[in-house]
């Protein structure tokens, strides 16, 4: 599967182009929202991004997995080396290279979730402005029917992008874009 992105300008245009593509196939699971008020897309029954879609914690824990396995791998070398000779020594490496695997992996996650998903930081200054961004997740089958749909009948929606569905951390940028806190007045 793959995802497409497309960015509006108003919610009106966005909720007409998600009936016309329910009326073309496409499940309304596959259709996500991301905007500034998730109020407004509730109203509307649009699906908005989630916890885990809206914020980068997935993606950066498999990074800091990946890390995690390097760093694990020194240590068990290190520890090998000084402890290999004990009889409890190899118990020892394995209990502090487990927590060194689990610990990189929850700060990786701690980091993503206070920081933008990269699929949607390219957006951030668009998003913050008020525009909404339509993210399609389609079959190969599809692909070619939304994107003729949606040039022909939504020309006010701008093809932004694509990405692929599944989390991989070697996709995105390094450069993670932090939140912004929105202030209740």
């Amino acid at each position: 599967m793959k995802q497409h992105h497309y960015m509006f300008d108003y919610l009106d245009d966005l909720q007409h182009a998600c009936a016309d593509l329910e009326e073309m196939g496409i499940e309304h699971r596959n259709l996500h929202v991301a905007h500034n008020s998730q109020l407004s897309l509730d109203k509307r029954h649009l699906n908005g991004m989630g916890y885990f879609h809206d914020n980068d914690m997935v993606h950066s824990a498999l990074r800091g997995f990946l890390f995690g396995i390097l760093v694990a791998a020194c240590t068990a070398f290190l520890l090998s080396t000084w402890l290999g000779h004990l009889e409890v020594g190899f118990i020892v490496t394995g209990f502090v290279t487990l927590i060194m695997l689990g610990f990189s992996t929850w700060v990786g996650g701690l980091i993503g979730a206070s920081h933008d998903n990269w699929r949607l930081a390219p957006y951030h200054d668009q998003l913050s402005a008020g525009k909404s961004v339509l993210i399609v997740d389609v079959d190969s089958e599809q692909e070619q029917m939304v994107t003729r749909m949606m040039s022909a009948m939504h020309r006010e929606a701008s093809h932004t992008g694509e990405s692929p569905t599944g989390e991989s951390p070697f996709e995105g940028g390094w450069h993670l874009r932090e939140k912004e806190i929105k202030q209740v007045a």
